[in-house]
């Protein structure tokens, strides 16, 4: 939370919730945070969606596509995670 910060300022860190989703058929989870889905919480673009495999940066076009189409049946401004 404190990289969140430092990166996007208290003000994006405080719209943010932390998200835990355990993956047991990969023995392994899911976790991160994540916009909330309140009015004004989220953004209206997905410039800032960052995506890390045990550390490091990854690319994953599938996961993102899939986590902003189930983002956006939550939030009604239809804004980005």
């Amino acid at each position: 939370r404190n990289n969140i910060v430092s990166v996007f300022g208290s003000a994006a860190a405080g719209s943010m919730q932390e998200v835990s989703v355990p993956l047991e058929a990969l023995n392994g989870s899911f976790a991160g945070y994540i916009s909330k889905a309140d009015v004004g919480c989220g953004r209206s673009c997905g410039d800032r969606q960052y995506f890390f495999l045990n550390g490091r940066p990854v690319d994953l076009p599938k996961v993102s596509k899939t986590l902003n189409d189930v983002y956006r049946s939550y939030n009604v401004a239809q804004q980005f995670p």
